[in-house]
């Protein structure tokens, strides 16, 4: 039997993940922390998605988009590296994938990105004399007017 396609799993999972979740709240009162309410999307996802390999297609989409949203907040290379590397140089030494590598991944990540929203264009859209709803028409080659 090919588990990753089977309903059952998905739904064994999810109820398992909302008794939990009701026991929690049941014994704890409405004490909202970060691990539950990840918790919540987590088992909410799992159950929405319906089969075990929807829900890991899905990830792995969100997974590459993720790079590009923290982009938005932090446009810098060094900016991104700070915010990032606590999280991947322990990621990349318990997979064994040197550190180098990983700076690379990084690296590239962020530079796909910059074609979308790069950081020097910031400042563009004030000095052609366009608002913000002319920055990306002045990203892609057009006019302010």
């Amino acid at each position: 039997m090919i588990y990753y396609q089977d309903m059952a799993l998905s739904l064994l999972a999810g109820i398992m993940g909302l008794v939990f979740i009701i026991w929690y709240f049941a014994t704890k009162g409405f004490a909202l922390n970060l691990d539950i309410v990840n918790f919540i999307f987590l088992f909410l996802a799992i159950l929405f998605h319906g089969k075990p390999r929807n829900f890991l297609n899905a990830l792995g989409e969100a997974v590459k988009g993720a790079g590009g949203i923290i982009h938005l907040f932090v446009p810098s290379g060094g900016g991104q590296w700070a915010v990032q590397a606590p999280v991947m140089i322990p990621a990349s030494l318990q997979l064994g994938v040197p550190v180098a590598k990983t700076a690379m991944a990084v690296a590239w990540g962020d530079a796909w990105t910059n074609m979308i929203q790069p950081f020097w264009a910031l400042a563009r859209p004030g000095y052609c004399g366009a608002g913000i709803q002319g920055h990306h028409g002045l990203l892609y080659g057009g006019t302010p007017f």
